[in-house]
């Protein structure tokens, strides 16, 4: 080989090592956010719960909801702006919970909550947090799992309601929701999103007790 050819390769070389450097730092910097999430218990006075729903026990009676740990583990400041709960038919409800949207700095940990009557929807199938750059990040899928079956065999505020005006029209389950949301359905067949907004309001319906 002539001396061009080795500065060929040795610059092939080089260039080959800068960019392996730059992919390791990027994927070094990245945020990495691991989230666990599980019941809590929470024990009450004589007052109802203000947030939680209300769980008897031999011990007395406690609130209940599903507390979510999130720690990012990365090199980088990640910002968490909401939880989510998505379900089977593709519908995403982001719940904008309590210390969210926050800044999580490298190392890092916070804390939040949401209502367990999220998952005790049928269709419910995920739970998570999404991020500054709309990455989903969830727990393990065999503890999410356990989470949504251990919620659904607990008492629930989750209810059959029937609109008073109109009795032909279908019931709807409803429960009183403290968490702000927003609803997001993905359109595959158009390629869009449409939102709208879940708000706690007065539900023009009584409840239906042969649900």
């Amino acid at each position: 080989m002539t001396l061009v050819d080795w500065a060929a390769v040795w610059g092939a070389v080089v260039a080959t090592a800068v960019g392996l450097k730059d992919i390791i730092k990027a994927v070094r910097d990245r945020a990495s956010i691991e989230v666990g999430a599980g019941l809590a218990f929470v024990a009450l006075g004589a007052e109802e719960p203000v947030y939680g729903t209300r769980i008897d026990t031999e011990h007395g009676p406690k609130e209940a909801f599903v507390s979510l740990d999130i720690v990012n583990l990365g090199a980088r400041a990640a910002q968490i702006v909401s939880v989510f709960v998505g379900d089977v038919e593709g519908r995403l409800h982001q719940i904008t919970s309590e210390s969210l949207p926050a800044m999580l700095e490298p190392g890092c940990r916070l804390t939040t909550r949401i209502q367990k009557e999220w998952l005790d929807d049928p269709a419910t199938s995920a739970l998570g947090v999404i991020d500054g750059l709309g990455r989903r990040h969830v727990p393990p899928l065999e503890l999410m799992r356990d989470l949504i079956n251990r919620s659904r065999g607990l008492p629930t505020a989750r209810a059959r309601y029937r609109h008073r005006a109109d009795p032909a029209a279908p019931d709807v389950w409803a429960w009183p929701v403290r968490d702000r949301a927003t609803l997001t359905t993905a359109r595959s067949s158009a390629g869009i999103h449409g939102a709208s907004k879940c708000q706690s309001a007065p539900c023009p319906c009584e409840l239906n007790d042969q649900a």
